[in-house]
C-alpha cells in the first residue's frame, strides 16, 4: 500500500504556497526561490527515506547546504 509520509505532505503544501504566492504576484522572487528549495528538500527527504530512492542520497547534503544562504538572501532582499 502506498504511503504518504509527512515530509511529502509538507513538500506538497510548500508547493501549494509557492504557487499561490507566484500567482499573487506581490511576493519577492527570492522568497519564491526559498519556498521552491524548501519544497524540493522536503520531497527529496521523503523520496529517499520512504520510497528508498538511494540515488538521491548525494543530492540531499547539497540542497541542505543551500537552504541557510537562501534564507539569508531572501531575508535581506525582502527587507
Amino acid at each position: 500500500m502506498p504511503a504518504l509520509p509527512i515530509p511529502l505532505i509538507t513538500g506538497l503544501l510548500l508547493l501549494f504556497l509557492l504557487l499561490r504566492a507566484w500567482l499573487g504576484g506581490r511576493t519577492h522572487p527570492m522568497i519564491l526561490i526559498l519556498l521552491a528549495a524548501c519544497s524540493a528538500q522536503s520531497i527529496l527527504i521523503a523520496l529517499h527515506q520512504f520510497y528508498h530512492l538511494s540515488w538521491l542520497r548525494p543530492v540531499q547534503p547539497v540542497t541542505a547546504a543551500m537552504l541557510p544562504s537562501l534564507s539569508y538572501l531572501a531575508f535581506v532582499s525582502s527587507t
